[in-house]
């Protein structure tokens, strides 16, 4: 039995700050449908007014049922906190759910039904018009009427008054009205809201029929992941508050800065568009105020940027009033003051809070499984693998400061406030009562699998070696074996340079990618010198430059010949239908949509003529982010989120270098929770765990992570942990 169903809800919780445990915990979120098919049979609408549908209860009856939805995390909260508790609903077993949207990752699909269903030639798809009126009925109708000095509706001792001709519903707390809300009750537009519902099914079905399924390992990895998600990572709301304390007055001081610099022509840090006005005015003609686009200025220079924008537009340089240095000094005040200010710290504060259950202060559902096209883990809302690596060295000792929530006091200890707060994110998830934080990830794990995947075997000696605590570490080594000089110290700049050409050249980068990892640690060279140094690097590794050319070479060929296999060591290429296969050494698949092989213009030129230099290349369509934007090829059916993008050899070695790095850390996740060390977080590659206070060790996790499946021996891995009150870099 093949069981679809689709709820749709409303509240006065915004979900996507939330997430979906917070929203339905909330006495406001209810349940306006729920659409729902068996098999191949008519889609029907259930309502909560009505009886339990006879065919829920098959479904949760019949030991054999998959029950399915898109984004079956959202429809397991409904069940767990509404359905089941005011409803009657079953709330139905773990292992019996399916996810379309998941099954849509593992083949490297868009996550959202309305991207996804074209991307498989689903016509009539989505309904769009009643997506929106979806979204309008998802909300209150009007603001929320507060009564008896609330200002909030709590979330436990609520009762709630039966919805009147007028669609206004009355909360009751202790016995007093609370707050009434008013919500879109109109019989025309909930008609339109359930064939919307029930549209959502039929559609949904159908994606599901054109997908395959999930590996049975990767079903049970996934039904793992929901438990983890499920058990959320506790924090620390002290702590959370007196950061926001300490960031509400930074903001201040840095708004009363800005006010200042700017003449009175900017009131806040805030104010976005007279930002820009005041910059432009100035002679600094940017598009936008976005992170990369005032990382290529500060790159550039302010002034050698505001004096190219001069040569390139004449005619408003007449209007300027000022030299380029003085108009650039001002312009650099108010950037600076902008960039200290547009932090994502409080952000992400804000974030943990709102996602917090108030019970038990967890926060639920911040991990997406195969949200990357390699397999690994994306963060949600927190974004936990986004934060950044800390500045300062005693983490402790910055806690200890901003829970004083003394701003003046802060300021006193650390020149950036704001940084020093930044620096702390990852302390805000801590040990619940009777708990400790114990974690571990796998040292250089993409080092150690390219140089395997590779055959590269002087570096899998050279790992082996420093693992046995027997030769250098591996920057050091590849500088020594790269230019043939002796090994040397740690503090020796030279072991900086190493570690730039180990990040940069592994996946076929060149200059560009060095400037990417190059640091203010790192000796400068110029663009001649970094190309020396790549040739010498590539010299060095054979086996790496040669396992680059073989994968285009084979992908290439796999999509050429339909119906031929073609190796590269432990990878495998293989077209099915329009989907171009990378088998990797754990028998999971790496999918790329709609591969076919086209001529592309590259970056180089002929010597003679000038003209751009063509070659045939592997094309797929993908999700498109700003990483992938210089990847777009045309493809009439491109959108701004789904493009077909060109790739090469060195990418294609990457995506199975990290593909292999995430299967070998999924592999010890089971391990994990057998033996007592349940599993709250990934991050890249990296395990959190929460075990009881009494139990396990870092150690012991570290060798449960590197005790490898059989399709991963040779490779030489090891694990770095700590254990601990909170999380921590």
């Amino acid at each position: 039995m093949i069981f679809h169903r689709d709820y749709e809800t409303r509240s006065t919780v915004d979900l996507k700050k939330t997430g979906a445990h917070v929203y339905m915990r909330h006495p406001t979120t209810s349940i306006w449908c729920a659409s729902y098919a068996v098999d191949a049979e008519p889609v029907k609408i259930w309502l909560p007014s009505q009886p339990v549908p006879a065919e829920f209860i098959a479904a949760a009856n019949d030991p054999d049922a998959e029950c399915w939805a898109h984004n079956n995390a959202f429809e397991q909260e409904v069940e767990r906190h509404i359905g089941g508790p005011r409803h009657g609903l079953p709330v139905f077993d773990l292992k019996k759910q399916r996810c379309t949207m998941v099954t849509g990752y593992a083949l490297s699909l868009p996550g959202s039904l309305e991207l996804a269903a074209p991307a498989v030639g689903i016509k009539g798809g989505k309904d769009m018009i009643g997506h929106r009126l979806m979204l309008q009925l998802a909300k209150p109708r009007g603001k929320i009427e507060y009564a008896n000095g609330y200002v909030s509706i709590p979330f436990d001792g609520v009762r709630v008054a039966e919805m009147d001709a007028d669609g206004w519903e009355t909360y009751e707390h202790m016995g007093r009205t609370c707050a009434r809300v008013r919500w879109w009750n109109d019989p025309e537009k909930l008609a339109k809201l359930y064939a919307y519902c029930q549209q959502d099914t039929v559609v949904e079905r159908e994606y599901h029929h054109r997908l395959r399924p999930l590996k049975q390992s990767e079903l049970e990895l996934w039904h793992l992941d929901q438990v983890i998600n499920q058990r959320g990572v506790f924090i620390d709301r002290k702590l959370c508050e007196a950061a926001k304390t300490i960031i509400a007055a930074a903001e201040d001081d840095l708004d009363a800065q800005m006010v200042s610099v700017s003449g009175k022509a900017i009131g806040a840090c805030s104010n976005r568009n007279q930002v820009l006005a005041y910059v432009r005015e100035r002679g600094m003609l940017i598009d936008g105020l976005a992170k990369d686009v005032l990382e290529d200025v500060y790159e550039e220079g302010i002034v050698a940027a505001m004096a190219r924008f001069e040569a390139e537009q004449p005619d408003s340089a007449l209007e300027w009033v000022g030299s380029v240095d003085e108009r650039a000094a001002d312009v650099k005040r108010v950037l600076d003051l902008w960039k200290l200010a547009a932090r994502a710290s409080v952000a992400k504060i804000e974030t943990l809070l709102r996602g917090a259950d108030p019970v038990d202060m967890r926060v639920r559902g911040l991990l997406q499984f195969l949200a990357a096209s390699t397999g690994r883990w994306a963060g949600r809302r927190f974004q936990p693998q986004n934060l950044k690596r800390p500045e300062e060295i005693d983490i402790p000792a910055v806690i200890d400061a901003v829970q004083t929530g003394d701003y003046e006091w802060i300021s006193m200890l650390y020149s950036d406030p704001l940084s020093a707060v930044s620096d702390i994110l990852r302390g805000l998830i801590c040990a619940a009562l009777g708990k400790k934080i114990v974690a571990a990830d796998l040292a250089n794990i993409e080092g150690r699998v390219l140089a395997w995947l590779a055959g590269e075997e002087w570096k899998l000696q050279a790992f082996r070696d420093f693992d046995a605590k027997v030769g250098p570490d591996l920057y050091i080594k590849t500088y020594s074996e790269t230019f043939g000089v002796p090994l040397f110290d740690k503090k020796d700049p030279r072991r900086q340079v190493g570690k730039v050409m180990e990040l940069a050249f592994g996946y076929q980068g060149g200059v560009g990618a060095w400037r990417n990892f190059e640091t203010s640690s790192t000796p400068s060279f110029t663009d001649k010198e970094v190309n020396e140094i790549k040739d010498a690097w590539r010299a060095k590794h054979a086996a790496t430059k040669q396992f680059w050319y073989d994968m285009e070479k084979a992908a290439i060929a796999a999509v050429r010949e339909k119906g031929s296999t073609h190796h590269v060591g432990k990878i495998t290429f293989r077209m099915a239908g329009s989907f171009l296969f990378m088998r990797l050494p754990s028998g999971r698949f790496m999918a790329y949509p709609n591969a076919v092989v086209q001529s592309v213009k590259t970056k180089w030129v002929d010597d003679k003529t000038g003209e751009p230099i063509y070659k045939d290349a592997l094309t797929y369509f993908s999700t498109i982010d700003p990483s992938k934007k210089g990847k777009i090829v045309y493809d009439p059916l491109n959108s701004s989120t789904w493009a077909r993008i060109s790739t090469y050899g060195g990418m294609l070695v990457e995506n199975a270098t990290q593909a292999v790095a995430r299967d070998i850390l999924a592999h010890s996740m089971p391990k994990l929770e057998e033996v007592g060390y349940p599993v709250i977080l990934t991050v890249h590659d990296e395990i959190v765990s929460e075990p009881d206070a009494d139990h396990g060790s870092a150690a012991e996790m570290e060798e449960i992570m590197c005790d490898l499946p059989a399709w991963a021996r040779g490779c030489p891995v090891a694990a770095e942990g700590f254990e601990g009150a909170r999380y921590k870099k």
